[in-house]
């Protein structure tokens, strides 16, 4: 999980992004769903064996300080348990000795709980650009040739699905490194990823 990153400074915390709709607050505190996920996602489980037990601050301790949880989809807790999920979130902040984590939401859902999370920074994430995506695809600038059909395309047809799918930041991906770019195109499959 960490050692692809090239060029980072072990000060730097790595995102990890943790879908939060399976995780159930009422019997889980957010350190140990962190942890859960960590053993059973991505096999780490001597980190998460300590993460279990400790109290937020040993996230860092314990992972040497290398990660930045992404806990995304508030929005996506189970009504019922939402409260009890604010209640996890603020005790995870309060124990937190400064370690950052972030916490998603669709905007219109957060509006409705905001008061429930008085210690937040609120970022709004705006659509992205296709000027922005196709200059995040050509990078490295070889990657270009291979993207060069799908911008084409875009550029004559800017209500294509595939624009829609690529204004939400998580959506603008590479495919695999032998994947075809002109792939994206097809309908059906942009329909998919945009649900």
């Amino acid at each position: 999980m960490c050692s692809g990153r090239a060029g980072a400074r072990a000060s730097e915390p790595i995102p990890l992004l943790l879908p939060i709709s399976s995780w159930n607050p009422q019997t889980q505190s957010v350190t140990e769903f962190v942890a859960a996920r960590l053993r059973d996602d991505f096999g780490l489980a001597g980190v998460a064996s300590g993460l279990a037990s400790e109290p937020r601050m040993a996230l860092g301790e314990a992972a040497g300080q290398w990660l930045l949880p992404v806990l995304d989809g508030l929005d996506e807790v189970r009504p019922e348990w939402r409260r009890r999920a604010m209640a996890r979130l603020e005790e995870f902040a309060s124990s937190a000795g400064g370690q950052p984590f972030v916490v998603t939401c669709r905007s219109f859902e957060y509006e409705r709980i905001a008061g429930e999370l008085p210690f937040a920074a609120v970022i709004e994430i705006l659509p992205v650009r296709l000027s922005d995506a196709r200059a995040f695809l050509s990078y490295p600038e070889s990657s270009r040739v291979r993207w060069e059909p799908v911008f084409t395309h875009l550029d004559r047809a800017p209500d294509h699905p595939l624009a829609t799918v690529w204004s939400t930041a998580l959506m603008v991906a590479p495919p695999p490194r032998r994947g075809r770019p002109q792939r994206r195109l097809a309908t059906g499959r942009c329909a998919a990823q945009a649900r």
